[in-house]
């Protein structure tokens, strides 16, 4: 019996040039039987060639779809993620916002500033009080300082009155309300709050 011989994969000629090894060869539309280089511009009549399998270029092909595929799932993976850290970010900073909110509200209800009355106020005389006095500051510095506040400044009109700064160095970000500061009269005054950032914020 004759045995059925496999058949061969058929193959591509590919013509390569010389001058640069380019096979970007093409026929040159100014003359007749003439090929020329795409890459360096050279013309002959003959360019070296090679037989190529096309299993190969098919193999070829999909090793540059796979690239391709890979690439662009590099891409979306990377814009996801860019996405999440923005998402997050953006959480931690209204988680931070609500926080020095919480703290203005706080800082304006102590006993050393508040005023007598049951009304939300600020008195003026405890506020001088404390400016100056560096034992009631202090009683309240580990609290503030474990709290990464910066520093805590109440600005009327006319004078700025330091509550607490600290030392520390870094970024940080300033918060603000407004609240009345009494003595004989009432004016609205500023407390200003500077949150100490984390170093990835």
């Amino acid at each position: 019996m004759k045995s059925k011989k496999g058949k061969r994969g058929k193959s591509e000629v590919v013509r390569f040039c010389p001058v640069c090894g380019s096979r970007e060869i093409v026929l040159d539309s100014s003359y007749s039987g003439i090929f020329k280089c795409k890459n360096c511009g050279y013309r002959a009549s003959i360019f070296p060639s090679t037989k190529k399998k096309k299993a190969q270029l098919k193999i070829q092909e999909m090793a540059f779809v796979l690239l391709a595929f890979a690439i662009l799932a590099s891409f979306v993976l990377l814009f996801f993620a860019r996405f999440q850290y923005l998402s997050i970010a953006k959480q931690a900073e209204k988680i931070r916002e609500e926080k020095a909110i919480a703290m203005l509200h706080g800082i304006a209800s102590l006993p050393e500033l508040s005023c007598s009355s049951s009304s939300i106020c600020i008195d003026k005389g405890k506020l001088e009080v404390i400016n100056k006095s560096d034992t009631i500051k202090n009683n309240y510095k580990e609290l503030w300082k474990s709290s990464n506040i910066k520093s805590i400044v109440i600005e009327t009109k006319t004078k700025t009155y330091v509550v607490y700064e600290s030392s520390d160095i870094g970024n940080f970000q300033t918060y603000l309300t407004y609240v009345p500061v009494c003595n004989h009269y009432c004016e609205f005054a500023k407390i200003k709050i500077k949150l100490i950032l984390p170093e990835n914020a």
